[in-house]
């Protein structure tokens, strides 16, 4: 398009107006329709948020450091069962849990009279415990 004259600049300026105007509302039209678009489409559809994933359970059969709750539960009912006079517990060393018909709990004990012990307690699924090993080891 050429723009000759002065009445040729005017109008050429006029219909530039016209035309950036009439863009600027069909894109405004189409973002609309977009967003209508996207309003309306089933969930499944829609992109999937991202989500932090959960910790992985913990698998049958493997030992896995355990719940430190557990732990002094385990130990608390374990301290009884051990082949000494007066056991009293000191602090809990290591603690590791497996997952089997309930809960393995396999803790190694430090005593107040300095002995070790390290004991497993089977936490069954009723919630009841039985110590099934308990052996010095210091």
């Amino acid at each position: 398009m050429r723009c000759v004259g002065k009445r040729g600049r005017n109008a050429c300026a006029a219909l530039k107006r016209a035309t950036h105007c009439l863009m600027g509302r069909a894109l405004i039209l189409l973002l609309v329709f977009i967003a209508q678009a996207h309003a309306a489409m089933p969930e499944a559809v829609a992109a999937p948020v991202p989500t932090r994933e959960a910790p992985a359970p913990a698998l049958v059969g493997g030992w896995h450091p355990a719940d430190p709750d557990v732990a002094t539960k385990a130990a608390r009912f374990a301290l009884p069962h051990l082949k000494e006079k007066h056991p009293r517990l000191r602090r809990i060393l290591t603690a590791e849990q497996q997952i089997v018909a309930g809960v393995n709990v396999r803790i190694t004990l430090l005593l107040r009279n300095g002995h070790r012990w390290r004991v497993t307690v089977w936490r069954k699924l009723d919630g009841g415990m039985v110590v099934t090993d308990a052996v010095r080891v210091g």
